[in-house]
């Protein structure tokens, strides 16, 4: 676990995320890069020092630029400040990822070098909410026809992403939550070997903690979905008139 780097971007974080830097200390990870997307500092600099307390590298945008724009800021501050790690895995701070399936995703990804490691949760479960439920079952459905490949939970946000696939990351479009989508699928078109591991499915207060807007957010990633089966049909029309070139 010394190898690979928790990423964990937030806005405005309630006390969970303590006790979940906590658990995760106690699976053996030793590296946390917490990633402040625009809190009131007013309000939650208490939370953001008591994570530093506990080892944790606090990084704070000025103002709120969104969960993609927070990912890269952990993945490109945590590949320059360690340079010996194998990998990032990005974890959502709000109580939804358990340490131990982190630690699960980590040694998966140990098995499967070079694979992004996805943790896929069940829809099918009582207490998963209606619009978590439908809104995953229509990106689920949106990346099999774009990409040909199954993947039971497009939106996941625990993830694990190798060294190797850090500029894909960083470069990836999207900043807000339409990039997670967009990572996935442009992972695919270029034939990256992705894994899914099941994790445990988990909604506290009916996910009321979460920023996603399901009526602007999920237009965003609709239309990361059509930006990237655009540049898919780009990508296979050059491919085959380079066939018929040679």
């Amino acid at each position: 676990m010394r190898h690979v780097i928790i990423i964990i971007p937030t806005l405005e974080p309630t006390a969970r995320i303590v006790g979940l830097v906590d658990d995760l200390r106690c699976q053996g990870f030793e590296h946390i890069v917490i990633v402040d997307d625009g809190s009131d500092e007013r309000i939650f600099a208490p939370i953001f020092e008591s994570l530093e307390r506990r080892g944790c590298q606090v990084l704070h945008h000025g103002s709120n630029l969104g969960k993609g724009a927070a990912i890269k800021t952990g993945i490109s501050h945590a590949r320059a400040s360690f340079p010996l790690a194998l990998g990032f895995i990005t974890v959502d701070g709000d109580g939804q990822h358990l340490a131990c399936d982190v630690r699960a995703l980590a040694e998966r990804a140990e098995q499967l070098p070079g694979a992004l490691v996805l943790g896929t949760r069940s829809f099918s479960e009582a207490g998963v909410p209606l619009r978590s439920r439908l809104g995953n079952a229509v990106s689920s459905l949106a990346f099999k026809l774009a990409c040909g490949v199954a993947c039971a939970d497009t939106q996941t946000g625990l993830r694990v992403i190798p060294r190797g696939l850090a500029d894909e990351a960083l470069s990836c479009p999207g900043e807000r939550f339409e990039y997670e989508m967009a990572f996935l699928m442009l992972s695919s078109m270029q034939g990256r070997a992705i894994e899914q591991v099941r994790i445990s499915t988990v909604y506290l207060d009916a996910n009321k903690g979460s920023h996603f807007d399901a009526i602007h957010d999920s237009a965003r990633v609709m239309r990361m979905v059509a930006q990237m089966m655009r540049l898919r049909a780009s990508l296979l029309a050059t491919r085959e008139g380079a066939c018929h070139a040679a």
